[in-house]
């Protein structure tokens, strides 16, 4: 199993005083954008900083709405799109029709995954392959009520229940059929290293997670754990994972789970197995959790 990555990076927002520029961008994490209609920041307080003629920097405090109407610009629309996710509602099983969606989801939030990439470096090979090993790996929770989604897809977690196992035929049918000859003996060593971790009494096990780069910090990572934890919680489970990005490890500690061993042979880059025992319940104390596609959750 494999999980997407996190990020660290803020969402940084600027100023631009109307007087010295006119184009009216706001500066996101480096990247310039032009303010939407919707307004997904409405009314929410940011450090802002102000650009004068001279080169100099003078810190203050702006609303964004304030700074759309110095800019001339209408006032901008809430959009319940844009609003941080907080509620567990907004989780929902996958059912047969959004189960390419799903998949699809899932293939976008592992696009930049070192292991995923490692297997499949060309993005051509990634688009064939990844579809068919995200189906071989957590395609029977779709069967079992326990592929979960967040908000319109834009982020999904593949739980596999107690003595539900992956499809080790197709895998090896996928692996045999798209892999580098170069890396294949390195995979095999993997999936032995995986086999081998796992836990011998029943658990859940998340062979996948992951969030649609374009709604990344939004806290459906979070959100989809919380969800799935409670059930194994409830039932007085455990639950399993490897990790296939050494900067996920965090979040997931965050949410109970322990480093029990490192898998890795050859050029692969690691895999890290973790377990996490039942009735944990996470600090409030835990800085809110963001999974990033880089790759996470």
């Amino acid at each position: 199993g494999f999980q997407i990555g996190r990020g660290s990076a803020e969402a940084r927002q600027e100023y631009v005083d109307p007087s010295i520029a006119y184009q009216g961008a706001f500066v996101r994490s480096g990247r310039q954008s032009q303010p939407s209609e919707t307004g997904g920041d409405l009314g929410r307080e940011t450090k802002c900083t102000r650009r004068v003629p001279v080169g100099a920097s003078i810190p203050l405090t702006v609303r964004c709405v304030d700074a759309m109407l110095l800019l001339g610009r209408p006032m901008p629309k809430q959009s319940p799109e844009n609003d941080i996710m907080t509620e567990e509602s907004d989780i929902r099983s996958a059912n047969a029709n959004i189960r390419a969606s799903t998949v699809w989801t899932i293939v976008l939030g592992f696009a930049a995954d070192p292991l995923m990439r490692w297997s499949w470096p060309d993005p051509r090979q990634y688009l064939r392959s990844m579809p068919q090993f995200i189906d071989a790996c957590g395609g029977r929770a779709f069967a079992h009520g326990t592929a979960y989604v967040a908000g319109e897809i834009r982020g999904a977690a593949l739980w596999l229940p107690p003595n539900v196992q992956q499809d080790e035929e197709a895998l090896d049918a996928i692996m045999a059929l798209s892999l580098r000859p170069e890396i294949t003996e390195d995979m095999a060593h993997l999936r032995r290293g995986m086999a081998e971790h796992r836990p011998h009494e029943p658990h859940w096990y998340l062979p996948l997670i992951a969030v649609d780069p374009n709604w990344i910090g939004k806290g459906l990572g979070t959100l989809l754990m919380k969800y799935a934890l409670q059930r194994c919680d409830e039932n007085g489970i455990v639950a399993y994972l490897e990790s296939s990005n050494p900067e996920n490890i965090p979040f997931y500690q965050r949410h109970g789970f322990k480093v029990v061993g490192e898998i890795q042979h050859g050029s692969s880059p690691p895999l890290t197995p973790m377990l996490r025992t039942a009735s944990f319940r996470p600090s409030k104390a835990a800085p809110p959790d963001r999974l990033v596609t880089q790759t996470q959750a």
